[in-house]
């Protein structure tokens, strides 16, 4: 599926859209590119060999509030199975999937 990037000065990937329309309006000013996707936003793309270089250590990571809220909801989980293993709605030897 070819895809629209948008590629820093460094031939870094910074945005990746199917539609041209849809890169970030704060990339817009980077280099603009439409390719087979065969990589992800963080990869080095070579548009002279048309070749992608992995680069996990530049790939985006989560923020510290959505980490926070995935934390927050794993222990109400957690609570609520126990709640309802205590009021006998679910069986004992319940596990959680």
């Amino acid at each position: 599926m070819k895809v629209y990037i948008a590629v820093d000065e460094n031939n870094i990937v910074r945005c990746m859209a199917s539609e041209l329309c849809n890169i970030h309006e704060d990339k817009k000013h980077l280099s603009i590119h439409h390719v087979e996707s065969k990589g992800t936003v963080g990869d080095e793309y070579n548009s002279e060999t048309d070749e992608w270089i992995s680069h996990p250590d530049n790939y985006p990571k989560p923020s510290e509030t959505h980490l926070n809220e995935v934390k927050i909801n794993q222990k109400m989980r957690k609570m609520a199975i126990d709640k309802l293993k205590e009021d006998g709605d679910l069986p004992e030897d319940y596990e959680e999937t």
